[in-house]
């Protein structure tokens, strides 16, 4: 009747105790397939973040034609904007320098260059709105490789294309080490403390033979 109804449903608890039955605390099978398919349908259905689809800069080269139409808006720069972004990355070794920007755009946009910690970035080096084709530089002084990240994103809510152009070096190898040099002589040996005793005279020699 009522109170099977209620339980199926997914609403037995408080419903089945007010018509005098116990409800089991246990869910039942439909209510744990409507839960699983609630969390496939929400993990299909979610937009995917900026980070998720962020470029690896080590798998491409430079310069890079891209583009932030139909991407992401999850992320707002430091100095502001709102519009579609996107996001490149790249590891820096100890001692390593980055040098990134773009050298054209088809829209107003503003860039910003973090690194450290997960996208995107921990730690601000830069961020700009003019001109679009400013330079972001960045050495890393940290002792350890760290990851650098390049945010694309629009001065207020434009997206369009833009080339992405970036010069990374690594820590110049160290200088060879001088040849080794001879090992010093030896230091002379010191005297004897007691003089070696003189030689020996020579045996005396033989009387002449009579004539």
């Amino acid at each position: 009747g009522k109170a099977r109804r209620l339980v199926v449903t997914g609403l037995g608890g408080a419903g089945a105790l007010r018509l005098g039955r116990v409800a089991s605390l246990e869910p039942s099978a439909a209510q744990v397939r409507v839960a699983a398919a609630a969390l496939l349908v929400g993990r299909v259905g979610a937009s995917p973040r900026s980070c998720d689809t962020a470029l690896d800069l080590s798998t491409q080269t430079s310069p890079l034609s891209s583009s932030t139409v139909g991407a992401p808006d999850t992320y707002r720069t430091s100095c502001g904007g709102s519009g579609n972004e996107k996001i490149f990355y790249v590891e820096v070794p100890a001692g390593g320098e980055i040098t990134i920007g773009m050298t054209s755009d088809t829209y107003d946009s503003r860039l910003e260059t973090r690194w450290g910690g997960s996208c995107p970035g921990a730690n601000l080096v830069a961020c700009t709105d003019d001109p679009d084709t400013s330079q972001h530089s960045w050495i890393n002084t940290q002792g350890s490789t760290q990851t650098a990240f390049f945010i694309v994103d629009a001065y207020s809510s434009g997206s369009g294309d833009f080339v992405l152009a970036w010069n990374a070096t690594s820590l110049p190898p160290p200088p060879p080490l001088p040849p080794l040099s001879p090992p010093p002589p030896p230091p002379p040996l010191s005297p004897p403390l007691f003089p070696p005793p003189p030689p020996s005279p020579p045996p005396p020699s033989p009387p002449p033979s009579p004539p």
